[in-house]
């Protein structure tokens, strides 16, 4: 308890705001902006030694660090500058027939519907969209609703971890299986769900995972990553095409890592600071990351069940399925009065 009432002293965030809107552009931990800064001042100090020298060992550094975060081998894991970057990296590689039929969801992120309906109009393919309510039973609903949309066209799907609009928690591996036991290559968008779901992304083990580190990680603006399976590297083509930071022919990295180790020139102290944030999310509760991730679902799970309460709503999907952030269906008229204080909306919660 000690360890987390310290941790409120840790933020920048004006004192006159409850701050809940973590997932959207992210919060850094003073810690966490004073380590960047520290980076920041010693490019500055010279920079040509810094790019020359230090620039390839940081960077490393950053992906192992990352890496052990996710429990997956830091050669198929690339630092982006967001999980927007890295979905177009995907989708923009990835090539379609003629009436091949592309599988997503209504809850897939703006952003991403727009390179799939970029990708599907250059190539002749279709987008096919499955419902996916708030209002569901449990993973397995979920994953009959996504197989249902699967047809004998089906050659790619993308689908959500934990899609903002409604924060449930879909079976990212069960659906990934089944549908690679189909012939189909999932592309998991899991923006929201480093820092705040324990995340193995070997066990997952979808043929590609995209996610950003300024949500949930708590980590600077402007780091993302792509996960490619390693039987899928071949498939992969950078946005960017530039010179690599590793000696060609005689480093042991990766096509993909020479690919993706440079991008021009420009401010590398975010991804830099990556492990920082990494550390700061171990050393918020005494029991590390784990208990960290258990009170935020616990305080999501509480905060909803009082909301429903007050508002007469059935909770729209089990506990097990939100993680530290809810949704949650307003009713049709606008709640009680309450005596002495006026509206619902204005008293307190």
């Amino acid at each position: 308890m000690t360890a987390h009432l310290q941790s409120f002293g840790e933020w920048q965030i004006q004192k006159d705001i409850i701050y809940l809107d973590n997932g959207a552009f992210g919060s850094c931990p003073k810690s966490v902006v004073e380590k960047q800064k520290n980076i920041r001042q010693h490019i500055e100090e010279n920079p040509h030694e810094f790019f020359e020298r230090s620039y390839v060992s940081g960077l490393e550094a950053s992906r192992r660090s990352l890496a052990g975060f996710l429990h997956v081998d830091y050669r198929d894991i690339f630092l982006l500058p967001g999980a927007t970057h890295a979905m177009n990296v995907v989708i923009q590689s990835l090539r379609f027939d003629p009436d091949d039929e592309i599988l997503t969801t209504n809850v897939a992120y703006s952003s991403v519907r727009m390179v799939l309906d970029h990708v599907a109009k250059r190539d002749g393919a279709h987008i096919v969209v499955v419902d996916v309510p708030l209002l569901v039973t449990g993973p397995e609903d979920v994953t009959q609703r996504i197989l249902a949309g699967v047809t004998s066209r089906t050659r790619f799907a993308v689908i959500d971890h934990i899609p903002s609009r409604t924060g449930v928690v879909l079976p990212a591996k069960q659906i990934a299986k089944e549908l690679e036991s189909r012939g189909i290559d999932t592309l998991v968008d899991g923006a929201h769900a480093p820092g705040m779901i324990h995340l193995d992304l070997e066990d997952i083990n979808a043929a590609y995972y995209v996610a950003n580190c300024h949500k949930w990680m708590c980590a600077p603006r402007g780091i993302g990553f792509l996960h490619v399976r390693r039987d899928r590297a071949q498939n992969i083509k950078p946005l960017v095409i530039a010179r690599s930071p590793y000696v060609v022919g005689k480093s042991k990295h990766s096509v993909l890592e020479h690919n993706f180790g440079w991008m021009g020139t420009y401010c590398p102290s975010a991804m830099l600071s990556l492990p920082s944030a990494i550390d700061h999310l171990n050393t918020v509760m005494p029991g590390g990351y784990g208990d960290l991730t258990s009170r935020n679902h616990d305080l999501a799970v509480l905060a909803r069940r009082i909301v429903c309460k007050a508002i007469r709503v059935d909770i729209p999907c089990p506990d097990s399925m939100i993680a530290a952030m809810a949704t949650i269906p307003l009713p049709d008229s606008p709640g009680p009065e309450q005596e002495a204080s006026g509206p619902f909306v204005g008293a307190g919660l």
